[in-house]
């Protein structure tokens, strides 16, 4: 899959190029001109004024190849249904709203579980400080590359040999602190119950 990377300068300048047509989020990026009409990709984009970056799965629908008038060449693309839930969460950043990772499965709960994450640097040691079925946040520990997959054991009080789930970095912050969202792979049914337990010793009374 082509990995189209974008920058852009503050909330303001992303607005610039979304639309919501009929509840699909699409985006017009001159850097997905050469991409070809009916193409899935990766979109890496960094927010220059706040430190994240989010990948954003899309499907390019139309491309402009020239210039006319007011109007920029540039490829139209549409958000994938796995990456909506993210593309909410980037709209509520680009207008300054204070945003919380929501994984795509599952309520979130916050927590304090310590985390093992190996990369291919070697083994770090963090937090993860949210949780749900769909995935977690991470603290503590340097933000791998977009679309990194990872291993990662958590270490829930009730599990002492830990709980091993694997996953895709799907944004990162550096700034005011280190932490990125990662998003779980496919997980076998012995995983998610194990998961689902945790979730529901972690989930605060009613």
């Amino acid at each position: 899959m082509q990995v189209v990377q974008i920058h852009f300068r503050d909330g303001q300048d992303f607005l610039g190029c979304y639309a919501n047509r009929n509840g699909r989020h699409e985006l017009f990026l001159a850097e997905a001109l050469d991409c070809a009409v009916g193409e899935e990709i990766a979109l890496d984009t960094y927010f220059d004024h706040s430190g994240y970056g989010f990948r954003i799965q899309a499907r390019v629908i139309s491309r402009r190849l020239s210039e006319a008038g007011n109007l920029r060449a540039g490829a139209r693309v549409a958000v994938l249904p796995s990456s909506e839930p993210l593309v909410t969460m980037i709209v509520a950043h680009a207008r300054g709203d204070e945003i919380q990772y929501q994984p795509r499965t599952g309520q979130r709960v916050e927590c304090t579980l310590p985390v093992k994450v190996r990369l291919p640097a070697g083994v770090a040691k963090g937090e993860v400080v949210d949780l749900a079925l769909g995935g977690m946040r991470v603290v503590g520990v340097s933000p791998p590359p977009l679309g990194t997959q990872i291993a990662a054991t958590l270490y829930p009080p009730q599990l002492l040999l830990g709980l091993p789930v694997r996953g895709r970095v799907a944004w990162f912050r550096t700034h005011p602190d280190m932490a990125f969202g990662v998003q779980f792979l496919t997980l076998s049914q012995r995983q998610l119950r194990r998961l689902q337990k945790v979730l529901e010793k972690l989930r605060p009374a009613p």
